[in-house]
């Protein structure tokens, strides 16, 4: 499969883009982690929304056990009202719950294990999605009520400001597809080099602890342990709205077929390429008659971002024209048609380009 790609991004005057990306997306988390961003349609005017982080606040209550909470909270300024108190609630919620995280440890602790609890707000970052969305993940340092006890983990929200409603992650990536997965572990790969050999593969690969959206693409952040070893601490990486698409995105519009396209190598003895376009998706399969395996990525215009079974990351230049999506053939390659590529495509391309779509 390396064999074909390479081939083919060399065709196309694109080197493997992912050092380059993944530096540029790290650099982006590390100014979004601490520092308020604003992002999208939003512009310079005094009166377009923006988001900001509120200053520490301590506070202590008692449940079951008396808990002291120091938290920084995201704010919405320069929209409605009702805006404002959504996303207000929203960050007020999150330092509900995890406060009753707490209190919950030391309610099922006996007595004389019991400690004071203690809630803080270790990081916070925001975003602007198109001057529409308000997305903010907190990530809360969990300590006390019983023993030993503590624990880092995420929750986030994201606020769509034309209906004042939390959206879901489906609305800007498909949250369980393959393509997605990969990305995800490409991302935290690149950009935790400490854990890198640690990060869970694409098959294992969980729903994020917590989530948000800017310019930059999708933030991801994982819990301690959730996808990487609890020594790692909670993991983050922003993926490149390049590399996901909305899960609509990725299917074939009603009445139309997936596109089929199969290569052959003059180089290489019973070598095929395939390739099939679904919306935006794009699954590419190899086979050399003794094995057979494949890539799956998601293509903006002729532009395709893929990834293969150890979720390494490769751009590619497609020939598209409307739904119809081809190689840019690099020498030695040509594309099968007539009876033998019909056969081909139907005998045995499809079916492993299924199957390749549904693996992690």
């Amino acid at each position: 499969m390396r064999r074909t790609m390479t081939m083919l991004v060399a065709a196309s005057l694109l080197a493997t883009l992912a050092p380059t990306t993944a530096t540029a997306a790290a650099t982006g988390a590390a100014t979004e982690q601490r520092v308020v961003t604003t992002a999208g349609s939003a512009g310079g005017s005094a009166k377009a929304p923006r988001m900001k982080v509120s200053k520490a606040r301590t506070s202590t209550t008692t449940q079951t056990v008396k808990i002291t909470t120091t938290s920084r909270v995201p704010v919405l300024v320069g929209s409605s009202n009702k805006n404002r108190k959504a996303v207000a609630s929203a960050a007020a919620r999150a330092v509900a719950a995890a406060r009753a995280e707490v209190a919950a440890t030391a309610q099922d602790c006996p007595a004389e294990y019991r400690i004071p609890g203690r809630v803080t707000v270790d990081e916070v970052t925001t975003g602007l999605h198109k001057g529409r969305y308000a997305s903010t993940t907190m990530v809360f340092g969990l300590s006390g009520g019983c023993g030993n006890f503590g624990l880092q983990t995420a929750r986030s929200f994201t606020i769509d400001l034309r209906t004042g409603k939390k959206v879901a992650l489906a609305r800007f990536a498909a949250p369980d597809a393959v393509v997605t997965k990969r990305a995800t572990v490409a991302a935290l790969r690149a950009q935790n080099p400490s854990c890198r050999s640690s990060i869970v593969s694409a098959g294992k690969m969980r729903r994020a602890s917590g989530w948000n959206v800017s310019s930059k693409g999708l933030r991801v952040t994982y819990d301690a342990g959730r996808a990487a070893p609890k020594t790692c601490g909670a993991v983050s990486a922003v993926i490149p709205w390049s590399d996901v698409a909305p899960a609509k995105a990725l299917t074939t519009p009603r009445g139309k077929k997936p596109v089929v396209h199969a290569y052959a190598h003059t180089a290489y003895f019973d070598a095929i390429t395939a390739i099939r376009s679904t919306g935006r998706l794009v699954t590419v399969v190899d086979s050399d008659g003794a094995s057979t395996s494949c890539m799956v990525g998601v293509r903006t215009g002729s532009k395709l971002v893929s990834f293969d079974s150890s979720s390494r990351r490769s751009v590619t230049k497609l020939s598209v024209k409307g739904s119809d999506v081809r190689f840019v053939p690099a020498p030695g390659m040509r594309r099968l048609t007539g009876a033998t590529g019909a056969k081909l495509r139907k005998s045995m391309m499809t079916p492993s380009m299924t199957r390749c779509a549904s693996l992690g």
